[in-house]
């Protein structure tokens, strides 16, 4: 019989809870103000960055405009950030929450004045907001840390888990409308880019040891296999119609 490999759910952690409270907090707020203007004097605006407001880079990340985007963003972060902060501490998780708000938003916004010169105004004055951009970014980080072949998205398919990052990329851009395609781009780039520099370091401080990583000799579960598989079995018979106690030991052992 095929062994299914098991994929436990993360259990919440201090520093995750910390961030999902702030973002509830922070949507009802917002829900509270009259004018829907109030969002975007908190969001990333390439304009904004030129002109040295600089504390946007912070602040956009918290700040949901919808309740699909908002709920999206919590599902994906109790998930995965409880994981990252589980295997290398809550110092690690808020630092490069920060740091990915710094450099995906000044990058972000670099690119779009350099655009901007050459008379390509499009997204110049366009806000973006949601902490989707850090959650690729560290994602990145994760599937290239993780010794688990296959990672589990949404609880409903197992994808490879070098490709999850573009696997969640593509959920948003499924699920809900309004996403910034080119946001979600430079936040691979910077994901992948910090990876390549800092890689090495990065993986003393995860450790040698991931919870999630498969036992030995256990065979990882195929992708995209759904619950409720059914798994066919077969009789093997001898060519005399008996097995032998050597077979049936045989047989035995490879259904164990």
């Amino acid at each position: 019989m095929e062994q299914i490999t098991k994929y436990p759910i993360s259990k919440p952690q201090p520093a995750t809870v910390c961030i999902i409270t702030t973002l509830i907090i922070v949507y009802v707020s917002m829900q509270m103000k009259v004018e829907y203007r109030e969002y975007w004097k908190y969001a990333l605006i390439p304009y904004e960055i030129e002109i040295r407001n600089f504390w946007k880079l912070f602040t956009s990340p918290f700040v949901h405009s919808s309740f699909p985007h908002l709920f999206l963003n919590i599902v994906f972060i109790w998930q995965r950030f409880s994981h990252i902060e589980k295997r290398a501490g809550m110092a690690f998780l808020f630092m490069h929450v920060f740091l990915f708000s710094v450099l995906i938003g000044l990058t972000y916004s670099g690119i779009i004045i350099l655009f901007s010169v050459a008379g390509c105004f499009g997204l110049y004055y366009k806000p973006v907001i949601g902490m989707t951009s850090i959650l690729l970014a560290l994602n990145v980080i994760e599937s290239q840390l993780s010794s688990n072949p296959y990672s589990s998205l949404l609880g409903l398919i197992h994808v490879p888990t070098r490709w999850l990052p573009i696997a969640i990329s593509i959920t948003y851009h499924i699920a809900l409308s309004n996403v910034s395609t080119f946001a979600h781009i430079c936040a691979l780039t910077v994901g992948y880019t910090y990876w390549l520099i800092v890689g090495k370091g990065l993986r003393r401080l995860w450790g040698t040891t991931d919870p999630m990583a498969l036992k030995k000799n256990e065979e990882p579960s195929p992708p995209f296999k759904l619950p409720g598989t059914i798994i066919a079995t077969f009789e093997i018979k001898s060519p005399n119609g008996v097995l032998s106690n050597s077979e049936d030991d045989e047989l035995a052992n490879s259904n164990n």
